[in-house]
């Protein structure tokens, strides 16, 4: 017998997700055309080659929030099963799924102010094979996951879509799995208001060593299901499996409850040093978005992806050298690609937001622009772009990354 698809890899649009995603998106979304994001080459990781980043975990310095349900899937595979009963001994499952204490967001928000996410040097993500660094749980990640890509090709349109994506994702990964429990008979409110009346004292949730729940408080929040963790989380799959063709509809229709009370707690139990790094709309409790309104938003990056103005000129920020071959980064790309593009923060400045690598080809295309050009079929066809493969989607993501800008 196959393997059921819910349980394997899904390929959308040369991206790999987990399966349920072939169940979970609208089914306009699979139709869209979607950056390579060739930058972004985990097993090649440029940011533990060229940053410092560790090259274990590189951007996997951080606990993923993995619903119970996609849980519950991954304990129908042998090498996820055991990711997931690590998970179980550690401490770390409560109702919802696999969900950070407060003492672990405060370790990654202390990373981020000290400037050390990447290295691992307090956070981890316990589903990293610590052989090879691959995801253990990599076909039944969350929506984070599987949208976060360190650099993209498409610049800022490209980062804004893949947010949008994932805001939209994980917000059904949130309904679903409070649906999940709900079927299952568990008092969905009755937990959100456990975790509330924790408020008062969540220095003692957490085990002062690992930082995973105490057996208190895992004991707390499961209630009657104390004892019954996995086999809650695979009967959750189990449900989200049997309701695959309509979880647009089940997401949709579901009310996310929240513990208004918990999350206020733990912001104020963020060390004054860190509250910079915390988003300002976790600050401020609100409604969450419908899910025809996180769509119109997917929509909206989406049309933004590959949309080039009619006419173009390169951007003063932008700055053309010969590849000066002065680092590890430079030398390593000096062979095809002869030039440096550095963007800046400001026009004149002297602050680099940003560099890349060119070929010559790259180079040709962009000098086009140095006043301004309309775009039409003849400039494609120019002498400019005879090498670029697809000049539409070259120039979609020089607009994207700021490199070309519309004439003014």
């Amino acid at each position: 017998m196959s393997p059921d698809p819910i349980t394997q890899p899904y390929v959308f649009n040369n991206h790999v997700v987990p399966g349920l995603w072939r169940y979970l998106l609208p089914q306009e979304v699979h139709q869209y055309r979607l950056p390579a994001e060739g930058q972004s080459t985990c097993a090649d990781c440029p940011q533990a080659k060229y940053e410092g980043y560790d090259k274990l975990y590189r951007c996997c310095s951080y606990h993923p929030a993995v619903p119970n349900f996609l849980l519950g899937l991954a304990l129908k595979d042998k090498v996820a099963r055991a990711a997931v009963e690590n998970l179980y001994y550690l401490g770390g499952l409560v109702p919802e799924g696999f969900l950070r204490t407060p003492h672990q967001w405060i370790d990654y928000l202390a990373d981020l102010s000290d400037d050390k996410f990447g290295e691992a040097k307090r956070v981890r993500c316990p589903n990293i094979n610590e052989t090879n660094g691959f995801c253990n749980i990599y076909a039944f990640r969350n929506g984070v996951c599987s949208t976060f890509f360190c650099l993209n090709d498409n610049g800022d349109f490209g980062a804004k879509f893949w947010e949008s994506l994932q805001e939209m994702v994980s917000q059904m990964e949130f309904a679903l799995s409070q649906w999940a429990l709900d079927q299952l008979g568990f008092n969905v409110k009755a937990y959100f208001s456990r975790l509330d009346k924790l408020a008062p004292k969540l220095k003692d949730v957490a085990d002062p060593t690992t930082h995973f729940w105490t057996e208190k408080t895992r004991k707390y929040l499961w209630g009657r299901l104390y004892g019954k963790e996995l086999q809650t989380f695979r009967d959750c799959g189990e449900l989200i499996s049997e309701n695959r063709n309509r979880l647009w509809e089940i997401a949709a229709g579901w009310t996310i409850i929240d513990a208004d009370r918990y999350d206020k707690a733990m912001n104020k139990m963020v060390p004054k040093e860190y509250q910079h790094e915390i988003d300002p709309d976790d600050l401020e409790p609100g409604e969450n978005m419908s899910m025809q309104e996180l769509l119109a938003d997917v929509r909206r990056y989406y049309r933004r992806l590959w949309k080039v103005p009619g006419a173009l000129e390169l951007s003063p920020r932008a700055r053309i050298t010969k590849n000066p071959a002065d680092c590890k980064e430079s030398r390593d790309k000096a062979s095809d690609r002869p030039y440096m593009l550095e963007f800046y923060s400001r026009r004149g400045g002297t602050s680099v937001e940003w560099r890349e690598y060119l070929t010559k080809a790259q180079v040709d295309a962009l000098r086009a622009f140095r006043t301004p050009r309309q775009v039409n079929e003849k400039l494609l066809r120019s002498r400019a772009f005879s090498t670029i493969s697809d000049p539409s989607t070259f120039l979609a993501e020089a607009v994207g990354k700021r490199v070309l800008q519309p004439a003014h």
